[in-house]
């Protein structure tokens, strides 16, 4: 046996092909001599099992060939062999029957997942917590501690398998965490363990849609999603300059906050928060809108600047923490940049962090965002988002999203009296009747909060003589929001009317009202 399994080392990374062709057929009696040998003891039997695992793992490693199809055909009809492998992975320390199971879910099977049983998974937890905490950092102890974190990872990353909650669920009654905090630990100096110890991480606690999280116990979001926090934002891991680490970094830290109040505070205590505005000031040019990776990292930064900002924190709480970070000329230039040049979704997301900026603290973030340019065409926020919303408006179908969510920082920058003259002046050369052009679209629906937005804006902005004269052509269309049935559309739609010098002062703005007039 050793013979043969060091003759397929030696020969697989020359030609795994020929090497497998020549062994057509062996691996139906290594599987069944497995399958009869499992409980014999003794070290001659363990060395027997673990070379019979290694040589079915080197067979697989061959993924393009015939014979590698045929050996998951096999196993897949002995799915026993998988818990027994499992059993192998808690009794012996060694790396090959976890290199075998992990290249059989990788490449086998979905469906093999159901060979799995709850006490096989408890106790590989078990013995890899034991090796983790105890065996000496040697390439040997890694490398299983890695198939195990891939293992993990595997049978965990598809949210829609429901069988999958139950697999998650004994990994977590199994006291998982331990293991991969170490595994965790490891990513100081190996970024495949960061990687894939965030992502199980994400898989088992963070990512799960809200119908498979009600079985999970409670006790574990706060206090371990706490603890894997403070562990990635030590300086170590957010001075990484890498992309691909930042990647990882940002879509944890966001998908720890996620719907968690209790940590979106824990990590105001960090530097998490100063960490992603850094992101989205170092990618927010055209040259990352245009690479996948980086423009996952912005999207990820903005999503959790989102979040923080979200946060309910007293008045005076929010100023202290976030003295430091909001409120950097560069940060609301980048946010000014995304709205000019980025995509819809990208557009979006720094909408709703400006409005969340203006919301925590509004004088001092409207102190910088008010005054910040774009880094190429210099044009401040007005500006910026004025023509980001008339352009959304040619297109067929706008984003209902975006012109919502554009609205109500419209509304926030209507309040400040020379942003409102800057609108006043756009709108006025503006060939489209900004933002009667959005008000009265047939393209976008009559959503009642849109509605409201538009109305607000309108009412300030139909102050001015010019667009005075220029909207008088309009009083028909907003007499037809009087008949809305909602009575602030109706009461906002009566007061423009009013203002643009319409022929009848209207006092009442309900369809009852109308009703009876007609009657009488």
């Amino acid at each position: 046996m050793c013979i043969l399994c060091d003759g397929m080392h030696e020969r697989a990374s020359v030609n795994p092909e020929r090497v497998l062709t020549r062994v057509d057929g062996i691996f139906e009696y290594f599987i069944s001599t497995i399958l009869t040998n499992m409980k014999n003891e003794g070290p001659a039997w363990e060395n027997y099992i673990m070379n019979s695992f290694l040589f079915l793992h080197l067979m697989i490693r061959a993924e393009h060939s015939i014979d590698t199809r045929r050996i998951l055909r096999v196993i897949e009809s002995h799915q026993e062999l998988l818990s027994i492998a499992l059993k192998a992975m808690s009794r012996y320390q060694t790396t090959s029957s976890t290199g075998f199971i992990v290249r059989v879910f990788y490449y086998g099977d979905k469906t093999l997942k159901k060979s799995l049983n709850e006490g096989d998974v408890a106790a590989l937890i078990r013995s890899s917590n034991e090796h983790a905490l105890s065996s000496p950092s040697t390439s040997h102890n890694e490398g299983r501690m890695f198939n195990t974190l891939l293992l993990i990872h595997d049978l965990t990353s598809n949210r829609d398998d429901p069988h999958e909650n139950a697999i998650r669920k004994w990994f977590i009654d199994s006291n998982v965490f331990p293991f991969l905090r170490q595994c965790i630990m490891k990513g100081n100096t190996t970024y495949e363990f960061l990687t894939y110890s965030l992502k199980a991480v994400g898989n088992l606690v963070f990512v799960c849609p809200t119908s498979y999280r009600v079985d999970l116990p409670e006790n574990i979001s706060d206090e371990i999603a706490g603890d894997i926090a403070k562990m990635i934002t030590t300086d170590h891991f957010l001075t990484q300059s890498e992309p691909k680490m930042q990647k990882v970094i940002i879509a944890a830290l966001w998908r720890l906050i996620s719907d968690r109040i209790a940590l979106q505070v824990v990590l105001l205590d960090t530097n998490a928060f100063k960490y992603a505005c850094n992101l989205v000031v170092l990618y927010s040019n055209k040259e990352s809108f245009e690479d996948d990776m980086k423009k996952e990292i912005l999207l990820n930064a903005l999503r959790f600047c989102k979040q923080q900002a979200k946060l309910e924190l007293p008045q005076m709480e929010k100023r202290k923490r976030s003295e430091d970070k909001y409120f950097d000329s560069k940060f609301s230039s980048g946010l000014i940049n995304i709205l000019i040049n980025g995509n819809v979704e990208l557009k979006t997301k720094a909408v709703k962090v400006m409005s969340g900026g203006l919301k925590i603290h509004t004088e001092s973030f409207a102190a910088t965002l008010f005054s910040a340019l774009d880094e190429t065409k210099c044009k401040n926020v007005a500006t910026a988002l004025f023509n980001t919303l008339n352009s959304a408006m040619k297109e067929e179908s706008p984003n209902i999203d975006f012109i919502s969510s554009s609205l109500g920082l419209l509304e926030k920058l209507m309040d400040n009296p020379w942003l409102r003259n800057c609108l006043t002046d756009l709108a006025r050369s503006d060939g489209s009747h900004f933002p009667l052009n959005v008000m009265f679209s047939p393209t976008i629906e009559r959503d009642p909060s849109i509605t409201i937005k538009l109305l607000c804006a309108c009412k300030k902005l139909a102050a001015d003589r010019e667009l005075h004269g220029m909207w008088m052509q309009f009083r028909d269309k907003f007499r037809k929001l009087l008949s809305s049935g909602n009575a602030e559309i109706g009461k906002l739609a009566s007061e423009i009317i009013c203002t643009l010098k319409a022929e009848e002062k209207i006092d009442d703005y309900s369809p009852e009202w109308k009703k009876r007039r007609v009657e009488t």
